[in-house]
């Protein structure tokens, strides 16, 4: 349908608004684990007696220079995280792949539902619902137990969500061929 300007209109259900609002929800928590999660651990594992003890080589490459807080840049793969013990480094990482496995699923989390939302408006709007809690679930999980416990929140927020991807493309190559 065309507007009055000549541009295109597009009418969406009304369970879009919801979607969209479900989908800025996931992007804050993607946000806010990152300030939450990581900087949490970076306390804990990379702390002032720790940085302490690496400050000469710090001094030796930057002199009159002092090394970050919390062990920046450092993402626990790198110098520091190997002066980490085994089990500090375990934990570090899990907290650092609880972020990252969130915002490198955040662009296809949010095609997937802004695209089936169309097609798809209940659906869509009760799996973005389900997803935010199985992250949430995920999270914790991963967090207090370890990344074999992540399993449970995996399964929760990734299976409905993958599926409905399936469904919408298949709806959207139906809807593209009937013009």
């Amino acid at each position: 349908e065309e507007s009055n300007d000549g541009g295109l209109v597009i009418v969406v259900p009304w369970e879009y608004p919801i979607i969209i609002l479900t989908c800025t929800i996931i992007v804050l928590m993607v946000f806010c684990t990152g300030f939450t999660v990581v900087p949490g651990a970076r306390k804990s594992y990379f702390t002032k007696e720790f940085l302490e003890s690496i400050k000469e080589e710090h001094q030796t490459a930057f002199p009159g220079t002092s090394i970050a807080p919390g062990g920046m840049p450092d993402l626990g793969e790198g110098r520091y995280g190997r002066k980490l013990g085994y089990s500090e480094w375990v934990k570090f990482n899990n907290a650092q792949r609880i972020h990252q496995n969130f915002a490198e699923q955040l662009p296809i989390v949010l095609t997937i539902l802004l695209v089936s939302g169309l097609f798809l408006p209940l659906i869509t709007m009760i799996v973005s619902f389900v997803y935010i809690v199985g992250r949430l679930v995920y999270i914790i999980m991963y967090q207090k137990r370890g990344s074999n416990a992540r399993k449970i929140g995996s399964i929760l927020s990734g299976t409905p969500l993958y599926l409905l991807g399936i469904i919408a493309l298949v709806m959207g190559l139906i809807k593209a061929t009937e013009q």
